[in-house]
Formats: C-alpha cells, structure tokens, sequence
C-alpha cells in the first residue's frame, strides 16, 4: 500500500505485508468482557483538538529526551544523517 498525504506526511508512507500459513500455531481463548469505554458523550462526536491546540503533542518527546524538532519533523528525521546531526547535541539531548 502506497499513502500519499500531503497535508500531513511530508513524503508517501509505503506499508506491506507478508504473511505465511502456520498450521500449528494456535491461538488460546482469552475472557473479554464488552464495557462502554467512553460515555457521555453525543452520538457522532468525535473528540479532537484542533492544530496546534494539542497539549499532549509534546509529551513523548519529554518522556524521551527528545527535542521538538526530532518528534515533529517529518520523514528526514528517521535517516541515517539525522542521527548523526543529533549526536553532535543539537537535536537531541541524552
């Protein structure tokens, strides 16, 4: 599957996926119960924040010792030489 986003992936997301039949893997039956997780709320609504109103946005970068550059920085920040920029301390601190 190819996703191209442009609002909001800066380059097209690729996903695949392989799957091989394993007849002896087996599955074991887990209780679950049906609960109501969120209630009070209209039919149809769907809770959101609008942009740049999100005030969780940053707490995996703080968790991680992260800057906000490298959390919301697109694409180039899974490559190589961005790695490589962050060791040099200025986009992430350790």
């Amino acid at each position: 599957m190819v996703l191209s986003d442009p609002a909001f992936l800066t380059e097209p997301l690729i996903r695949s996926s392989d799957y091989e039949l394993d007849t002896k893997q087996g599955v074991t039956p887990y209780p679950c119960d049906i609960v109501v997780e969120i209630s009070g709320r209209p039919k149809g609504f769907v809770p959101h924040y609008l942009a740049g109103k999100n005030p969780f946005k940053l707490e995996f970068a703080a968790i991680h010792h992260l800057s906000e550059d490298a959390v919301l920085g697109g694409a180039h920040t899974m490559y190589p030489e961005y790695i490589e920029k962050g060791r040099g301390g200025s986009v992430a601190a350790r």
